[in-house]
């Protein structure tokens, strides 16, 4: 399977637990770190596990940075990766760029290198583009 490839699917986000860390900055900015379990369904289809830390100045937006690992299957192949992931949510839009963590694939997804996006305008669902190939 030489060359680069796409893949799209869809995610629904199916826990989200958010805590603070350390105080809260006068003005109210804050930094929070959020533990998820979303699911992906589509030409990339598994469970995803994340972790995220974001900076929200007020409840409407937030600057993300994220780390989340993948198991399941992407064009027919079955194993897992792990994604690095900067992006915002503002006014109820999440936009996100995704990059596949170097040397993270396994079982049939070993070598695997890329990058992508996704896209949320409405609460615990959205979007995701990943374009990907084998090395």
């Amino acid at each position: 399977m030489a060359g680069q490839h796409t893949a799209k699917a869809t995610f629904r986000m199916l826990s989200w637990e958010e805590k603070p860390l350390g105080e809260e900055q006068e003005g109210g900015t804050r930094i929070v770190h959020a533990s998820t379990t979303q699911r992906f369904e589509g030409d990339v289809d598994g469970d995803v596990r994340a972790e995220y830390l974001m900076v929200r100045p007020d409840d409407t937006f937030a600057d993300i940075a994220g780390m989340l690992t993948v198991t399941g299957t992407l064009g027919g192949r079955r194993g897992g990766f792990a994604l690095r992931t900067n992006g915002t949510f503002d006014k109820g839009t999440l936009q996100a760029e995704l990059w596949v963590v170097p040397g993270s694939g396994t079982g049939e997804l070993a070598g695997i290198s890329g990058g992508g996006n996704y896209l949320s305008q409405e609460e615990a669902a959205g979007t995701v583009s990943l374009s990907y190939r084998f090395d």
